[in-house]
Protein backbone atom coordinates (compact mmCIF):
# COMPACT_ATOMS: atom_id res chain seq x y z
CA UNK A 1 0.00 0.00 0.00
CA UNK A 2 1.14 3.45 -1.03
CA UNK A 3 1.70 6.39 1.14
CA UNK A 4 -1.17 8.11 -0.15
CA UNK A 5 -2.91 5.12 -0.20
CA UNK A 6 -2.54 4.37 3.44
CA UNK A 7 -3.60 7.70 4.63
CA UNK A 8 -6.65 8.18 2.73
CA UNK A 9 -7.77 4.63 3.85
CA UNK A 10 -7.17 6.34 7.57
CA UNK A 11 -8.68 9.31 6.91
CA UNK A 12 -11.80 7.63 5.39
CA UNK A 13 -12.23 5.49 8.62
CA UNK A 14 -11.72 8.49 10.74
CA UNK A 15 -14.20 10.25 9.31
CA UNK A 16 -16.51 7.25 8.38
CA UNK A 17 -16.61 7.47 12.32
CA UNK A 18 -17.16 10.68 12.75
CA UNK A 19 -20.15 10.73 10.82
CA UNK A 20 -21.39 7.90 12.44
CA UNK A 21 -20.67 10.18 16.25
CA UNK A 22 -22.09 12.72 15.15
CA UNK A 23 -25.24 11.06 13.69
CA UNK A 24 -25.83 9.55 16.61
CA UNK A 25 -29.70 9.25 18.31
CA UNK A 26 -31.54 9.60 14.76
CA UNK A 27 -34.90 9.75 15.45
CA UNK A 28 -37.79 8.05 13.62
CA UNK A 29 -39.22 10.94 11.40
CA UNK A 30 -37.96 13.97 10.21
CA UNK A 31 -39.74 17.58 9.11
CA UNK A 32 -38.97 19.73 6.69
CA UNK A 33 -40.68 23.27 6.90
CA UNK A 34 -41.97 25.07 4.01
CA UNK A 35 -44.44 27.66 2.37
CA UNK A 36 -47.58 26.36 0.32
CA UNK A 37 -46.08 26.99 -2.68
CA UNK A 38 -42.76 24.86 -1.74
CA UNK A 39 -44.81 22.05 -0.54
CA UNK A 40 -46.41 21.72 -3.98
CA UNK A 41 -42.88 22.19 -5.82
CA UNK A 42 -41.97 18.58 -3.62
CA UNK A 43 -45.07 16.94 -4.58
CA UNK A 44 -45.16 17.72 -7.98
CA UNK A 45 -41.13 17.18 -8.44
CA UNK A 46 -41.32 14.20 -6.11
CA UNK A 47 -38.31 15.38 -4.13
CA UNK A 48 -36.43 17.98 -1.67
CA UNK A 49 -34.94 21.28 -3.37
CA UNK A 50 -31.93 22.25 -1.64
CA UNK A 51 -30.93 26.12 -1.76
CA UNK A 52 -27.40 27.49 -2.08
CA UNK A 53 -25.93 28.98 0.76
CA UNK A 54 -24.95 32.22 -1.28
CA UNK A 55 -28.39 33.51 -0.48
CA UNK A 56 -28.87 31.98 2.70
CA UNK A 57 -27.87 32.60 6.55
CA UNK A 58 -25.97 29.13 6.34
CA UNK A 59 -22.73 30.93 4.07
CA UNK A 60 -21.74 33.07 6.98
CA UNK A 61 -22.23 29.67 9.43
CA UNK A 62 -20.10 27.80 7.64
CA UNK A 63 -17.57 30.73 7.54
CA UNK A 64 -17.40 30.88 11.30
CA UNK A 65 -16.30 27.46 11.54
CA UNK A 66 -13.64 28.04 8.41
CA UNK A 67 -12.20 30.72 10.36
CA UNK A 68 -12.39 28.69 13.47
CA UNK A 69 -10.58 25.43 12.01
CA UNK A 70 -8.17 28.20 10.40
CA UNK A 71 -7.31 30.01 13.61
CA UNK A 72 -6.48 25.59 14.71
CA UNK A 73 -4.27 25.69 11.53
CA UNK A 74 -2.26 28.67 12.87
CA UNK A 75 -2.05 27.48 16.47
CA UNK A 76 -1.19 23.81 15.72
CA UNK A 77 2.04 25.43 13.07
CA UNK A 78 3.02 27.98 15.91
CA UNK A 79 3.70 25.39 18.61
CA UNK A 80 4.52 22.73 16.07
CA UNK A 81 8.01 21.40 17.62
CA UNK A 82 9.25 19.44 14.47
CA UNK A 83 10.81 21.86 11.94
CA UNK A 84 10.24 18.96 9.29
CA UNK A 85 6.29 18.96 9.62
CA UNK A 86 5.63 22.69 9.52
CA UNK A 87 5.45 22.83 5.99
CA UNK A 88 2.19 20.58 6.59
CA UNK A 89 0.87 23.41 8.13
CA UNK A 90 1.91 25.74 5.44
CA UNK A 91 0.05 23.92 2.92
CA UNK A 92 -2.87 23.63 4.73
CA UNK A 93 -3.07 27.63 5.21
CA UNK A 94 -2.69 28.20 1.53
CA UNK A 95 -5.98 25.71 0.67
CA UNK A 96 -7.54 27.48 3.50
CA UNK A 97 -6.97 31.02 1.97
CA UNK A 98 -8.60 30.01 -1.25
CA UNK A 99 -11.20 27.42 0.00
CA UNK A 100 -14.35 28.11 -1.61
CA UNK A 101 -17.29 27.54 0.47
CA UNK A 102 -19.88 28.68 -2.02
CA UNK A 103 -20.72 25.80 -4.13
CA UNK A 104 -22.70 23.92 -0.86
CA UNK A 105 -26.70 23.21 -1.21
CA UNK A 106 -28.36 22.84 2.08
CA UNK A 107 -31.47 21.56 2.65
CA UNK A 108 -32.96 22.53 6.75
CA UNK A 109 -34.51 19.26 8.60
CA UNK A 110 -35.60 19.16 12.31
CA UNK A 111 -36.35 16.71 14.53
CA UNK A 112 -40.13 18.42 15.54
CA UNK A 113 -42.69 19.36 13.10
CA UNK A 114 -44.56 21.42 14.93
CA UNK A 115 -42.62 24.05 16.71
CA UNK A 116 -43.76 27.64 17.25
CA UNK A 117 -40.51 29.43 16.58
CA UNK A 118 -39.40 27.17 13.49
CA UNK A 119 -42.91 27.97 11.93
CA UNK A 120 -41.86 31.61 12.16
CA UNK A 121 -38.84 31.46 10.87
CA UNK A 122 -39.33 28.18 7.69
CA UNK A 123 -42.59 28.20 7.74
CA UNK A 124 -43.63 30.60 6.04
CA UNK A 125 -44.20 33.26 9.40
CA UNK A 126 -47.07 29.86 10.21
CA UNK A 127 -48.91 29.91 6.60
CA UNK A 128 -46.90 26.97 5.25
CA UNK A 129 -46.46 23.26 5.96
CA UNK A 130 -43.82 20.88 7.75
CA UNK A 131 -43.92 17.28 6.17
CA UNK A 132 -42.65 14.62 7.90
CA UNK A 133 -40.41 11.41 6.41
CA UNK A 134 -39.50 7.96 7.46
CA UNK A 135 -35.64 8.93 9.02
CA UNK A 136 -34.14 5.48 7.24
CA UNK A 137 -35.86 6.66 3.94
CA UNK A 138 -32.45 9.26 3.03
CA UNK A 139 -30.09 6.36 3.33
CA UNK A 140 -31.55 6.36 -0.28
CA UNK A 141 -29.80 9.64 -1.07
CA UNK A 142 -27.98 9.36 -4.65
CA UNK A 143 -25.00 9.94 -4.39
CA UNK A 144 -22.89 12.84 -3.07
CA UNK A 145 -25.60 14.15 -0.92
CA UNK A 146 -25.11 13.72 2.82
CA UNK A 147 -27.68 13.90 6.08
CA UNK A 148 -25.68 14.92 9.06
CA UNK A 149 -26.81 15.91 12.70
CA UNK A 150 -25.84 19.68 13.17
CA UNK A 151 -23.45 20.53 16.33
CA UNK A 152 -23.64 23.59 18.24
CA UNK A 153 -21.28 25.94 19.73
CA UNK A 154 -17.55 27.42 19.05
CA UNK A 155 -15.69 24.38 20.98
CA UNK A 156 -17.62 21.52 19.51
CA UNK A 157 -15.92 22.89 15.89
CA UNK A 158 -12.47 23.62 17.63
CA UNK A 159 -12.01 20.32 18.91
CA UNK A 160 -13.30 18.55 15.58
CA UNK A 161 -10.62 20.82 13.75
CA UNK A 162 -8.08 19.77 16.62
CA UNK A 163 -8.87 16.13 16.19
CA UNK A 164 -8.29 16.19 12.55
CA UNK A 165 -5.20 18.49 12.50
CA UNK A 166 -3.46 16.15 14.97
CA UNK A 167 -4.45 12.60 12.98
CA UNK A 168 -3.14 13.90 10.11
CA UNK A 169 0.34 15.53 11.41
CA UNK A 170 0.80 11.63 12.67
CA UNK A 171 -0.03 10.20 9.31
CA UNK A 172 2.46 12.77 7.98
CA UNK A 173 5.18 12.87 10.13
CA UNK A 174 5.15 8.81 10.38
CA UNK A 175 5.56 8.91 6.34
CA UNK A 176 8.96 11.14 7.13
CA UNK A 177 9.87 9.07 9.61
CA UNK A 178 9.58 6.04 7.00
CA UNK A 179 11.69 8.15 4.09
CA UNK A 180 7.96 7.40 2.35
CA UNK A 181 6.61 11.19 2.64
CA UNK A 182 4.94 12.54 -0.27
CA UNK A 183 4.99 16.38 -0.81
CA UNK A 184 3.27 17.92 2.31
CA UNK A 185 0.46 19.84 0.08
CA UNK A 186 -0.56 15.76 -0.97
CA UNK A 187 -1.76 15.07 2.01
CA UNK A 188 -3.08 18.69 2.93
CA UNK A 189 -5.54 18.40 -0.27
CA UNK A 190 -6.23 15.00 1.32
CA UNK A 191 -7.32 16.22 4.54
CA UNK A 192 -9.44 18.75 2.79
CA UNK A 193 -11.52 16.31 0.65
CA UNK A 194 -12.56 14.79 3.47
CA UNK A 195 -12.78 17.81 6.12
CA UNK A 196 -14.93 20.34 4.04
CA UNK A 197 -18.08 17.74 3.76
CA UNK A 198 -18.36 18.57 7.58
CA UNK A 199 -18.42 22.02 7.06
CA UNK A 200 -22.30 22.33 6.91
CA UNK A 201 -22.25 20.15 10.01
CA UNK A 202 -21.65 23.09 12.44
CA UNK A 203 -23.73 26.08 13.99
CA UNK A 204 -23.38 28.52 16.39
CA UNK A 205 -24.40 27.99 19.48
CA UNK A 206 -27.49 30.64 19.34
CA UNK A 207 -29.13 28.10 16.97
CA UNK A 208 -29.39 25.13 19.17
CA UNK A 209 -32.60 24.68 20.20
CA UNK A 210 -33.78 23.80 16.41
CA UNK A 211 -31.81 20.79 16.72
CA UNK A 212 -31.71 20.98 13.22
CA UNK A 213 -30.26 18.49 10.69
CA UNK A 214 -29.23 18.90 7.39
CA UNK A 215 -28.93 17.37 3.93
CA UNK A 216 -26.44 18.73 2.18
CA UNK A 217 -24.09 18.49 -0.86
CA UNK A 218 -20.90 20.54 -1.89
CA UNK A 219 -20.50 20.92 -5.85
CA UNK A 220 -23.37 21.00 -8.44
CA UNK A 221 -22.14 19.70 -11.35
CA UNK A 222 -24.20 20.67 -14.34
CA UNK A 223 -27.32 19.94 -12.19
CA UNK A 224 -28.33 23.04 -10.40
CA UNK A 225 -31.13 25.36 -11.30
CA UNK A 226 -32.50 29.05 -11.15
CA UNK A 227 -35.68 29.85 -8.99
CA UNK A 228 -37.28 33.31 -10.42
CA UNK A 229 -35.89 35.47 -7.41
CA UNK A 230 -32.22 34.49 -8.91
CA UNK A 231 -31.31 31.85 -6.22
CA UNK A 232 -29.63 28.57 -7.66
CA UNK A 233 -31.09 25.19 -6.15
CA UNK A 234 -30.56 21.57 -6.22
CA UNK A 235 -33.12 18.66 -6.57
CA UNK A 236 -32.18 16.53 -3.81
CA UNK A 237 -33.27 12.77 -5.47
CA UNK A 238 -33.24 9.74 -4.02
CA UNK A 239 -33.14 6.15 -5.61
CA UNK A 240 -37.03 6.19 -5.55
CA UNK A 241 -39.55 9.05 -5.26
CA UNK A 242 -39.84 11.23 -1.74
CA UNK A 243 -42.20 9.02 0.90
CA UNK A 244 -44.13 11.93 3.09
CA UNK A 245 -45.37 10.33 6.15
CA UNK A 246 -47.74 12.93 7.13
CA UNK A 247 -48.26 16.89 6.65
CA UNK A 248 -49.24 19.86 9.33
CA UNK A 249 -50.83 22.68 8.64
CA UNK A 250 -49.42 26.06 10.12
CA UNK A 251 -51.43 27.61 12.32
CA UNK A 252 -51.90 30.44 10.10
CA UNK A 253 -52.58 28.38 7.19
CA UNK A 254 -55.33 29.63 4.93
CA UNK A 255 -57.98 26.66 4.47
CA UNK A 256 -57.40 27.41 0.58
CA UNK A 257 -53.77 26.53 0.59
CA UNK A 258 -54.79 23.50 2.15
CA UNK A 259 -56.71 22.33 -0.34
CA UNK A 260 -54.68 23.41 -2.96
CA UNK A 261 -51.64 20.76 -1.44
CA UNK A 262 -54.36 17.95 -1.32
CA UNK A 263 -55.23 18.38 -4.62
CA UNK A 264 -51.71 18.25 -5.50
CA UNK A 265 -51.13 15.38 -3.70
CA UNK A 266 -53.53 13.63 -5.72
CA UNK A 267 -52.39 14.77 -8.94
CA UNK A 268 -48.56 13.56 -8.38
CA UNK A 269 -49.69 9.95 -7.06
CA UNK A 270 -49.07 10.75 -3.28
CA UNK A 271 -53.04 9.47 -2.15
CA UNK A 272 -54.54 10.50 1.05
CA UNK A 273 -51.57 11.80 2.70
CA UNK A 274 -52.33 12.81 6.35
CA UNK A 275 -53.18 16.10 7.56
CA UNK A 276 -52.74 17.30 10.99
CA UNK A 277 -53.59 20.68 12.78
CA UNK A 278 -50.82 22.85 14.40
CA UNK A 279 -51.04 22.97 18.47
CA UNK A 280 -50.70 26.44 17.80
CA UNK A 281 -53.94 27.02 15.79
CA UNK A 282 -57.13 28.42 16.90
CA UNK A 283 -60.16 26.37 17.54
CA UNK A 284 -61.66 28.37 14.55
CA UNK A 285 -58.79 28.19 12.31
CA UNK A 286 -58.75 24.34 12.66
CA UNK A 287 -62.43 24.12 12.01
CA UNK A 288 -62.24 26.37 9.02
CA UNK A 289 -59.93 23.75 7.72
CA UNK A 290 -61.93 20.90 8.45
CA UNK A 291 -65.12 22.35 6.70
CA UNK A 292 -62.71 23.22 3.72
CA UNK A 293 -62.08 19.86 3.35
CA UNK A 294 -65.02 18.10 4.19
CA UNK A 295 -67.14 20.25 1.57
CA UNK A 296 -64.03 20.34 -0.84
CA UNK A 297 -63.87 16.95 -3.67
CA UNK A 298 -60.21 15.20 -3.58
Amino acid sequence: MSPIEKATHVLSTYFLSETERLNGGLPGLLYHYTSAAGMEGILSSGCFWANNVQHQNDLAEIRVAASIFRASIERFRVIESDGDVVPLFDALRQIMSRIDLGDVYVLSLVANGDDENLWGLYGDRGTGFSLAFPTLWPLQWNENWVLVKVQYGEETVREFSERSLRLIRTIYRQDIAQGAALPAKNYADLLFENIRWFAPAFKLNAWADEKEWRLFRIGSGDERQQRPDGRYFLKAPSKNKLRIAAVACGPQCPPEAVLSVRKAAYLNGYGEIDFHHSQFATASHRLAIDDAMRNAKP
